[in-house]
């Protein structure tokens, strides 16, 4: 995406990728009226929509900023009009094309970076239930958001015991009770909110997965 300061500049100095902008943009300062036209703006209207926002960037030089307020300027809408009497249809300006390609490779990078989060959440929590004698569910949290990785907003997912756990020493286990996430106290005085909704995506706490290999069944739970 072009700054803000790219912006500016180029519609300061348009840069259209055809020759007749100079002989048309000075008719348009020559013919263009002093003042809107209310009666016009609906037939300019129609004329843009008709031909496309694509089609007055190319005429203008620079991206299409849109009717109205912070919008194209009198004799601006005026070159519009003659280039539609004309029969023009130019090519975009190049410096835009360049601005889209960027644009394209920025999202087909985000995707290749997503991608490879979610590959490695599956595999860091293959790892973690790899032998865990406790069946676990995986639960959002309806609150918290994950913070490691600044491509994915997405709840943060935590590791359930479907039944009461333990882990730690046989002398002072640690107990994980059923319903709550792994990575939870037992005596939180606000236990976290998890989603009443199960997910078949991988559990992304980091708590929770360092305590799903050490985990056993507790005592008397079956």
């Amino acid at each position: 995406m072009p700054t803000f300061a790219e912006l500016d500049a180029i519609r300061a100095r348009p840069q259209p990728a055809y020759p007749q902008y100079g002989e048309l943009r000075a008719e348009a300062e020559r013919t263009a009226p002093r003042f809107v036209d209310p009666a016009s703006l609906a037939a300019v209207g129609a004329l843009i929509g008709r031909r496309g926002g694509e089609w007055c960037t190319a005429v203008l030089g620079y991206p299409y900023p849109d009717l109205g307020r912070g919008g194209i300027t009198v004799v601006e809408t005026h070159l519009l009009v003659l280039a539609d009497r004309r029969g023009l249809d130019p090519p975009p300006p190049a410096v835009v094309l360049r601005w889209r390609a960027a644009a394209a490779d920025g999202e087909a990078d985000k995707r290749r970076r997503v991608a490879a989060a979610a590959e490695r959440d599956a595999r860091a929590w293959q790892q973690a239930t790899a032998g865990c004698q406790v069946p676990l569910q995986v639960r959002a949290n309806t609150r918290g958001r994950r913070t490691d990785n600044p491509h994915v907003r997405e709840p943060l997912r935590h590791a359930v015991p479907t039944v009461a756990a333990h882990s730690g020493s046989a002398r002072r286990p640690r107990l994980h009770p059923a319903g709550r996430a792994l990575c939870e106290t037992p005596g939180r005085a606000k236990p976290l909110r998890l989603a009443d909704e199960l997910t078949d995506q991988p559990a992304t706490c980091v708590r929770c997965l360092a305590y799903a290999p050490k985990i056993r069944l507790a005592e008397g739970a079956q």
